[in-house]
């Protein structure tokens, strides 16, 4: 399956988009609008745990 078919594209196209705005890695994202996300407890955050770590195994995939 090619990039553009990865179940995991429009999550890794917000956040590409983002880093490449604002030089930093989010919280949370709207895939679906593809941009930053919003809601819950609290603002949105910079770097997150799983959002780092989601986005850094998705770089690691064989193309």
């Amino acid at each position: 399956m090619g990039a553009a078919g990865h179940p995991a594209a429009p999550f890794f196209v917000s956040v590409t988009r983002e880093y490449q705005a604002l030089g930093k890695l989010l919280e949370k994202y709207d895939v679906a609008e593809r941009r930053p996300g919003g809601g819950g407890e609290y603002p949105n955050q910079d770097g997150f745990g799983w959002t780092n770590g989601v986005t850094r195994a998705l770089l690691a995939e064989p193309r």
